[in-house]
């Protein structure tokens, strides 16, 4: 497809300048603080804005580069953001570039907007997985990916990276469409109310009289907690804790990366019962 073909037929706008205020908006999303004033975020690339279109996500624009006319993914995504009426940008490849986060850049970035801050999670039956200052966007889009893979109810993040941003949207694969994420800035007050609720809360952790993941009686609305990448889940949210769970593994291995940890936590639950 040609330019002015795509201009036609979707009613494409032109951006052609590097400093023009949609383009200038869309390179201060890489930041959290932007991100924020804004209420948008990006998803960029072929399978991201796929996965966004697919999971009906609020998307305030496609932003689609001319070097990005020639794929037949891009076009069907772009005919799928037309017929939801969604305003498609067509850019040149160097004004494209300016907002782009990835050094080889596929083409295409949806502009989503952010989910409104949601009611904490309060479903009995339930099950989440709380995660206790995981700093490492990579690690947290990956467990977002676990999470949707084995049924998780939600996540409930506290001093974690921004689930938000470029890399941890990107390590996703499109998860975090799918995920409900509640954020709070108290987790000692989130553990309280979980069992309040009638939910088992146990940290991911060694201890004494830990349970054993594949040996010990689980519970199905069990909340687990994933500590931080470098010194585990707080000692303060432990002792709040209903007890302790540990993965077994061979004595020269001290512990697990953190996406790692979770990704066999929520395997285990998974295989005991189902979604």
């Amino acid at each position: 497809m040609t330019r002015e073909e795509c201009i036609a037929r979707y009613r494409a706008e032109e951006l052609r300048s590097r400093t023009g205020a949609t383009v200038t908006m869309l390179s201060k999303l890489k930041d959290a603080k932007y991100r924020e004033e804004y209420g948008l975020y990006l998803a960029e690339g072929v399978k991201l804005a796929e996965e966004a279109l697919t999971a009906g996500m609020e998307m305030e624009m496609l932003f689609v580069s001319e070097d990005g006319l020639h794929s037949e993914r891009i076009l069907a995504c772009l005919d799928a953001a037309d017929a939801k009426r969604i305003p498609i940008k067509l850019a040149t490849a160097e004004v494209f570039e300016k907002a782009a986060t990835e050094k080889a850049p596929q083409g295409i970035i949806a502009v989503l907007h952010r989910r409104k801050t949601e009611e904490p999670f309060r479903d009995p039956e339930a099950r989440y997985f709380l995660l206790d200052t995981i700093q490492d966007p990579g690690n947290l889009g990956t467990i977002l990916r676990s999470a949707v893979a084995f049924g998780a109810d939600g996540l409930i993040l506290c001093g974690c990276a921004d689930p938000t941003g470029p890399k941890t949207v990107r390590a996703s694969m499109g998860a975090l469409f799918r995920c409900p994420v509640q954020i709070t800035k108290d987790l000692g007050e989130t553990i309280r109310q979980l069992q309040k609720d009638g939910h088992r809360v146990l940290a991911a952790a060694l201890g004494e009289n830990s349970l054993c993941a594949g040996q010990a009686e689980l519970q199905k609305n069990d909340c687990v907690i994933i500590g931080n990448e470098g010194h585990g889940v707080s000692q303060d949210n432990i002792d709040l804790c209903d007890g302790v769970i540990r993965i077994p593994m061979q004595a020269v291995t001290e512990s697990l990366n953190a996406s790692v940890a979770a990704s066999v936590l929520l395997w285990e639950y998974y295989r005991t019962f189902g979604v």
